[in-house]
């Protein structure tokens, strides 16, 4: 409210002068990943997040200031969809597991302006060479 404020007193004691928006590398609000889950999980299923080695598994990674999320990344493999969630005020983003051609456990990286984050180990996804999977098998991003 400061910074509005002081804004609104500046255009008053200057309403002729221009607004000159200045690019920045970065950004000044706090951003990372908190926790990873399924869009839809079954229910009655465990609490873990896997999905098949065919990729497709549509995944929501909840955190704070994910806006501008331009990469993800399940391990070392990108995710080809997703869906910003800056419109919820950065509060999570909806993604698509890529497909992989080893099972096991994958932190999920996130690529924005303000810089690089990877999820907590606490936060993975799994590839399961089962077909194992806890989620309803909706078109991911449909």
């Amino acid at each position: 409210m400061s910074l509005l404020r002081r804004l609104i007193e500046a255009h008053r004691a200057q309403p002729e002068a221009r607004l000159e928006i200045v690019q920045a590398g970065g950004t000044a609000c706090p951003w990372g990943i908190d926790s990873v889950e399924l869009r839809d999980p079954l229910e009655g299923t465990p609490e873990m997040v896997a999905g098949p080695l065919e990729g497709g598994t549509e995944v929501k990674i909840n955190g704070a200031g994910l806006v501008g999320v331009s990469e993800v990344y399940f391990g070392d493999l990108k995710a080809t969809r997703m869906i910003d969630g800056s419109g919820f005020a950065g509060q999570f983003m909806y993604v698509c597991s890529p497909p992989s051609t080893k099972a096991g456990k994958v932190r999920l990286t996130l690529k924005s302006p303000g810089g690089v984050r990877i999820s907590p180990p606490s936060a993975v996804f799994e590839y399961s060479s089962s077909g194992l999977s806890n989620s309803n098998g909706a078109n991911c991003l449909a």
